[in-house]
C-alpha cells in the first residue's frame, strides 16, 4: 500500500527530487540578481552534464563545482557600477552601462544591464499586479499613507511576504513607522483590534478565510477601517 500510495503521489506530482540544494547565506541583496544568475549557470552545467554520456569520478565533479563556487566569488560590482541608477531623463536610444561576467574556463560569458533588478521587490511588485487591478493597489497604498491597518491574506507565505514587503517599498519616500508582520499565525487574529496601526500577513486557505471574514474581531476592525 506504501508503494501505491507513492505511485499515487508521483503521478500526481505531489512529490518532487531535488538532487541537489544550494542554499545561499548573507551577501548584499542588492545583488542577489546577479549571484542567483551566475547559480542558474552551475544548475545548467549540472543538468547538461547529467544529460550527457560523460560520466565524472564523484571527486573530480566535486573539484569542479567548488572552483566555479570560488570563481563567482570573486565577481562582484565595483563601487562605481554598484552607484547607477535608473533615471526618468534617460532616453530609449541612451545606451545604458553593462556589467560583464566572464568565466571562459566554465562557458560563462553573460552581459548584464545596470542597475541590476532588485529581486525581492521586482517580484513582490510583480505579485501585486497579478492578484490586484491598478486602481485596488492605488487604494491600498492611500490607505498606508494615512496610517490605515491592514491585513494580506492569501495561500502562499512567499506571496503574502513579498506583497507586503512590495507595498511599504511603494510608498517610498516615505516610511511605515508602525507595527509590521510579515506572516502572523492564525491562532493570533484577535492583533487584528489592534488600536495601533499595522500591517500583517496571513497564510489560509479558502474555508479558513471565509471563517476569519465572519469573525467579529475582524468585522469591527474593518468598520473602524
Amino acid at each position: 500500500r506504501a508503494k501505491e500510495s507513492f505511485d499515487s503521489m508521483v503521478a500526481e506530482r505531489d512529490v518532487i527530487f531535488v538532487q541537489r540544494c544550494y542554499v545561499m547565506i548573507g551577501g548584499d541583496q542588492s545583488q542577489q540578481f546577479l549571484q542567483l544568475r551566475l547559480l542558474k549557470h552551475l544548475i545548467e552545467m549540472d543538468i547538461h552534464k547529467s544529460d550527457s554520456k560523460l560520466e565524472l569520478p564523484p571527486n573530480d565533479e566535486t573539484t569542479i563545482r567548488h572552483k566555479y563556487l570560488q570563481g563567482i566569488s570573486r565577481i562582484d560590482l565595483s563601487k562605481k557600477q554598484a552607484r547607477v541608477r535608473l533615471s526618468s531623463e534617460i532616453s530609449i536610444r541612451q545606451q545604458m552601462p553593462t556589467f560583464k561576467i566572464e568565466l571562459p574556463s566554465f562557458d560563462l560569458v553573460d552581459t548584464i544591464p545596470l542597475p541590476l533588478p532588485h529581486v525581492a521587490d521586482d517580484w513582490g511588485v510583480a505579485q501585486l499586479f497579478r492578484f490586484l487591478k491598478p486602481e485596488y493597489i492605488c487604494s491600498i497604498l492611500k490607505l498606508l499613507l494615512v496610517e490605515r491597518s491592514l491585513l494580506v491574506v492569501g495561500h502562499s507565505s512567499e506571496v503574502v511576504t513579498s506583497c507586503i514587503c512590495a507595498l511599504l517599498q511603494l510608498i517610498k519616500p516615505f516610511q511605515w513607522a508602525s507595527n509590521w508582520l510579515p506572516l502572523l499565525p492564525l491562532d493570533m487574529i484577535d492583533f487584528v483590534s489592534s488600536p495601533v496601526p499595522f500591517v500583517a500577513g496571513m497564510v489560509c486557505n479558502n474555508a479558513k478565510f471565509a471563517e476569519i471574514i465572519r469573525m467579529n474581531e475582524v468585522k469591527d476592525a474593518m468598520k473602524e477601517g
